[in-house]
């Protein structure tokens, strides 16, 4: 969700009936490059694109309990283009990156 001053807060809820609840913010710069893909399976992770402390995009699991973002690919120079994801545990796989912007 935007917020004012330009940065984005990522909201999550346990069941349905539950109130949401911010599970991470980034910064104006970082949530040009933040979206979340799935949760994992079990729903205790969130596999995501972004640029949180980076200047390119990679890719990053969000833990839905400690709220720690863990990199899991990254490529320094390039953007994170393509994740597939696990049909059934929804765990990537795959991450292609591009080296070139186009301007």
């Amino acid at each position: 969700m935007p917020q004012p001053d330009g940065s984005h807060v990522l909201f999550v809820r346990g069941d349905e009936g539950e109130d949401w609840r911010p599970l991470v913010t980034f910064g104006y710069e970082e949530a040009l490059f933040v979206r979340p893909l799935s949760f994992n399976s079990a729903g205790d992770t969130i596999p995501a694109i972004s640029a949180a402390s980076s200047d390119t995009a990679g890719l990053v699991s969000i833990d839905v309990k400690s709220r720690d973002v863990e990199v899991l690919a990254s490529l320094p120079g390039a953007d994170i283009e393509v994740v597939r994801l696990h049909p059934v545990t929804k765990a990537p796989q795959v991450a292609a990156f591009a080296k070139e912007r186009m301007e």
